[in-house]
């Protein structure tokens, strides 16, 4: 499965768990989690060499700055659904998270999980 094919069915996904999200944010959030997920790093300027988009990788770099930015982004519309769901599927398991923040702007910051089942650990 390509990178287009992946982005189809995690907005897919997403259109499906956040239906009050608008559209243009939630195709963003989709590029951004495809992003994150088929790169090695969380730099701007690695993220957009994967995107499944056409355009020049300055013009990709400024849409992701521009939607991290965004002021529309709601805590309680775009991540709280998103973090309920993924919760939901791992009762009655113990849950321990390892996290590693870090910072974009002032304003953000991107953290990346590993979730420990017994004594396997699972990076997100």
């Amino acid at each position: 499965m390509n990178n287009y094919d992946l982005f189809a069915s995690l907005l897919h996904h997403l259109q499906a768990l956040l239906p009050t999200a608008k559209a243009a944010l939630l195709v963003n959030l989709a590029l951004m989690v495809l992003a994150l997920a088929q790169s090695s790093n969380c730099h701007l300027a690695t993220l957009a060499t994967v995107l499944p988009l056409a355009g020049q990788r300055e013009n990709l770099i400024q849409r992701l700055r521009r939607w991290l930015k965004s002021q529309a982004l709601s805590q309680r519309v775009y991540y709280l659904p998103l973090l309920k769901h993924l919760l939901a599927h791992w009762q009655g398991f113990e849950l321990a998270l390892g996290m590693d923040r870090t910072d974009l702007n002032d304003r953000w910051s991107v953290l990346k999980l590993g979730i420990a089942f017994g004594k396997r650990v699972v990076p997100c």
